[in-house]
């Protein structure tokens, strides 16, 4: 499925947007905290897992980082030249 990146940006720029780049980012938080991994008894199960949430982690903070870069950006204010 094609997206359309003004679409995304628009949808960026409302409040809807904000609280969906929050909810990523506490996502992303809750990956990065040791207390949700689960510990087995088998070391290769603990690997996987440890495997695998640090793999989410990395998707998930690039998906972060593209939709902040879609963000739409004011462009800067003119600077008056000083004399």
């Amino acid at each position: 499925m094609q997206y359309n990146e003004e679409i995304i940006k628009k949808l960026l720029q409302s409040e809807s947007g904000k609280h969906l780049k929050y909810f990523i980012d506490d996502k992303v938080s809750e990956l990065r905290d040791i207390n949700n991994l689960h510990i087995s008894l088998n070391p290769i199960r603990t690997a996987i897992e440890i495997r695998a949430t640090k793999k989410a982690f990395k998707i998930l903070t690039n998906i972060l980082s593209d939709i902040c870069e879609l963000e739409v950006k004011p462009p800067p204010k003119p600077q008056i030249p000083k004399y």
